[in-house]
This record gives structure tokens, C-alpha cells and sequence, in this order.
């Protein structure tokens, strides 16, 4: 990847498809997330997955997405809509992206770059970028890979207990990148609504594939972060507890991760970590009443 961090010639912009689940997604964002997907990657069609929105989000899509649209609506959770799309799209490359997410149009040509570099490499099945919520973005010389997903199987006690489950194995699906094939052979559960992430980049490691992910430039996450109770965690927890489980996750390893999330809430003084995970126990033990929140 250093030679492509430094620059390299594009041979050809690569032609893809953007893939978006929305469920009445029309914040005052919404506009601007369309029209930089349309000005940033220029998609060959915009495929969106839409939970029946009442909101204007169809509407919108409509208004700014034009003839490159094409909009399904079906009562399906996160996973069976990110599979659809892109099983509907026609390009080799595929690119996922939030209904709350802004891609910085200067960072352009990067982009461009590493998805030459991702269809042409036959190691790299995904490249995903993080979020910035706060603060500049990170300039683009600055450009490096933060970390490599690996399989569940390759940690320890140890990692997990210290880290969580999150920092090794579960990938950033704000906006990430992916070569198709890897799409036609995952197989989630169908009512999958969180950790769906997780279960998509444990296929494509133990597919043979790389996850990579950078840090820098991240794009910009528009949701609103202010502290609004703490019913706002508990709920949180119980939606990705509801899930967790039935995302393949080993129990063992979920004991650990909760394990090691209490410990550290507490030395860290972070209530609201503490009641996160009080509602992810609570999920695993009532999961069908839980598992499904506006996405």
C-alpha cells in the first residue's frame, strides 16, 4: 500500500456502484450527503435499499440523484439490505456508504486511487475509511493504514479483554469499499440489524481477503453526538446485544468483550459505557424484542 499512499497513475477511473440503506433518513444532511456521492465517486448507479421512508427521503433521492437512481423498497433488516444492493449492482467494484455520511469532495482523487488500487490487487478485498466527528480533516498526505481486520479465531483472551471484539474483527461500514464477488458469497442472517459489520469482514478475512482500513482522510459523520441520557446508551446496548449473537459471535468471546467493557467503563469513569453494556446483556438475554432500530 506505500506505493499507492505516495501516488500513483490511475489508469482508468474505475467504474462503480454506491450502495445505500436508508430508513427515514432525510435529516437537513441528507441533500448534501447525495450530491457529494454524485460529485466525489460519480457512480455508474446509485442503488438504494429503502425501509418504505415517509419522510421525503425518496423524494430527495429522486431530486438529486437523478437517472442514476435506482430505488428498491422492501421491510428487510441492515444485512439483507446491504446484501441485496449489492447483489443488484453491475460493477466489479462496489462502494457502501451511510445515509449520514459526507465525503470531503476534495479528497477526490484519493479515493479514485485506492479503488484503482483495490481492483487491481488480488490480496485486497476491502478498503473502509473511519469517521471524523469531530474536529479538521486529516490532511491527505497524511494518508495511512490504521489497522487490518483479523479473523475471530487469531485473538487472544487477552485482546479481547483489553480491546473488545470491536478493535480486531469488526470493520467500519460508514463508507467502504468492495470487490463484488466477495458480496455474492456472503451469507448473513436475515434479520441481522447490527453487527452486520462484523459478520461481512469475518467473510471476507476468512475468505482469504484483506481488510484494510485507513484513519485518515476520514469522512465526515453528521449525526449528532450530544449527550441525551442515558436511555440513549441503554438502548444502544440492547440493540447490539440483541444481535450479537446471532451475528456468529462465539458466547465465550461475547463474556470477554462485556467482561472487559465493565472493567474499563469503571476505571475509566464512562457511565455511559457502563449502561451501554448493561443493555447488551440485557439484548442477549431477550434478543427478538431488541434487534431491530431505524438505521
Amino acid at each position: 500500500m506505500r506505493s499507492l499512499i505516495r501516488g500513483c497513475e490511475i489508469r482508468e477511473n474505475p467504474k462503480i456502484d454506491v450502495i445505500m440503506p436508508t430508513w427515514n433518513s432525510n435529516t437537513k444532511y441528507f441533500p448534501l450527503v447525495v450530491r457529494h456521492i454524485i460529485d466525489v465517486l460519480n457512480p455508474h448507479h446509485l442503488i438504494v435499499i429503502d425501509r418504505f421512508s415517509n419522510d421525503g427521503t425518496q423524494e430527495n433521492l429522486r431530486k438529486y440523484a437523478g437517472n442514476i437512481l435506482r430505488l428498491v423498497e422492501l421491510d428487510v433488516d441492515l444485512a439483507t439490505a446491504r446484501r441485496i444492493g449489492g447483489l443488484l449492482a453491475d460493477t466489479e467494484i462496489v462502494c457502501y456508504i451511510d445515509d449520514d455520511v459526507i465525503i470531503p469532495l476534495r479528497l477526490k482523487s484519493l479515493i479514485m486511487r485506492l479503488l484503482d488500487e483495490l481492483m487491481n490487487s488480488n490480496k485486497l478485498g476491502v478498503i473502509a475509511f473511519n469517521l471524523c466527528s469531530n474536529g479538521p480533516i486529516i490532511k491527505m498526505h497524511q494518508v495511512n493504514v490504521s489497522r487490518i481486520i483479523r479473523p475471530l479465531s487469531h485473538l487472544s483472551i487477552k485482546d479481547v479483554l483489553r480491546r473488545g471484539i470491536h478493535s480486531y474483527s469488526r470493520g467500519f461500514t460508514f463508507f467502504f469499499c468492495i470487490k463484488r464477488k466477495l458480496l455474492e458469497t456472503w451469507n448473513p442472517p436475515i434479520d441481522l440489524s447490527a453487527y452486520e459489520d462484523y459478520h461481512l469482514s469475518q467473510h471476507v478475512v476468512n475468505s482469504g481477503y484483506l481488510w484494510v482500513e485507513f484513519s485518515s482522510p476520514c469522512v465526515i459523520h453528521v449525526k449528532d453526538y450530544r449527550f441525551r441520557g442515558f436511555y440513549r446508551y441503554l438502548k444502544q446496548g440492547l440493540w447490539e446485544g440483541a444481535n450479537a449473537v446471532r451475528a456468529g459471535i462465539p458466547l465465550d468471546y461475547i463474556i470477554l468483550h462485556v467482561l472487559g467493557r465493565f472493567v474499563g467503563s469503571l476505571l475509566n469513569n464512562k457511565p455511559s459505557q457502563f449502561i451501554t453494556y448493561i443493555g447488551y446483556l440485557i439484548g442477549i438475554l431477550v434478543p427478538k424484542r431488541f434487534r431491530v432500530w431505524t438505521r
